[in-house]
């Protein structure tokens, strides 16, 4: 079991979060106009066609990227203000394209014991759920006829723990493996993943004072165990 060091995510000033958020806006706007040629490409030559799927790619990666960045720089301000919910129903808004992705990976995604009740910010209960379910998804072991993405909650402690039978990650890999922008696996997921997933695990457990403890084996799978101790 390695315990991840848990940091903040390096911030100067909140002009990058301002960067970021007109990155955004002008990567949005590309991808908008991309599409609308796509849609209407029937007499773009080959070679025509081939730059314009680069630009869509590229815009549409620039757009995932600043909005990744964006919700890491949000972290800080969202934590405090929490309610009393379930993970179930802090879930929900991302749950339909969660169950999208686990069919697209032939994943069983389970969620145990859902109905548990956290003081934390939803939002962030969310995005925490989502993030640690799409990588597991993301990583699935191919070779395996059955594979599976189980996520348990529970309230006292606050404590979320996955596991799943996927690719694994490298030893030496664990702790980069939560550090921003970064892919340990560069062939795999990378039409969904911008590699911010666990860097936002890392961030949330950070401002809710918590740990991480994850186990990984390569080809065999990996558990993570987030514990959170904040109390508003």
């Amino acid at each position: 079991m390695t315990n991840i060091q848990v940091i903040s995510f390096e911030e100067d000033s909140d002009a990058y979060y301002k960067s970021a958020h007109d990155i955004k806006g002008v990567a949005s706007r590309i991808l908008s106009l991309v599409q609308i040629f796509m849609e209407e490409r029937e007499g773009l030559n080959p070679q025509q066609n081939m730059y314009l799927d680069f630009l869509h790619k590229e815009a549409n990666t620039a757009a995932c990227l600043t909005h990744d960045y964006m919700l890491l720089r949000k972290v800080k301000y969202l934590y405090k203000e929490v309610q009393k919910t379930t993970w179930k129903d802090a879930v929900q808004p991302s749950l339909s394209k969660l169950k999208q992705l686990a069919q697209e990976r032939r994943t069983e995604l389970n969620f145990n014991n859902a109905e548990a009740m956290a003081v934390l910010n939803p939002k962030l209960m969310e995005q925490l759920v989502k993030a640690l379910a799409e990588n597991s998804i993301l990583y699935a072991d191919t070779q395996k006829t059955q594979r599976y993405a189980n996520i348990t909650f529970e309230s006292s402690p606050i404590r979320i723990t996955v596991q799943d039978n996927g690719i694994g990650i490298p030893e030496d890999k664990i702790q980069t493996a939560f550090n921003p922008f970064t892919r340990i696996h560069h062939e795999l997921g990378t039409e969904h993943s911008t590699g911010t997933g666990l860097a936002l695990v890392r961030e949330i457990a950070f401002y809710y004072q918590g740990t991480i403890n994850i186990e990984s084996t390569v080809n065999q799978g990996t558990t993570i165990q987030i514990q959170l101790f904040y109390q508003p």
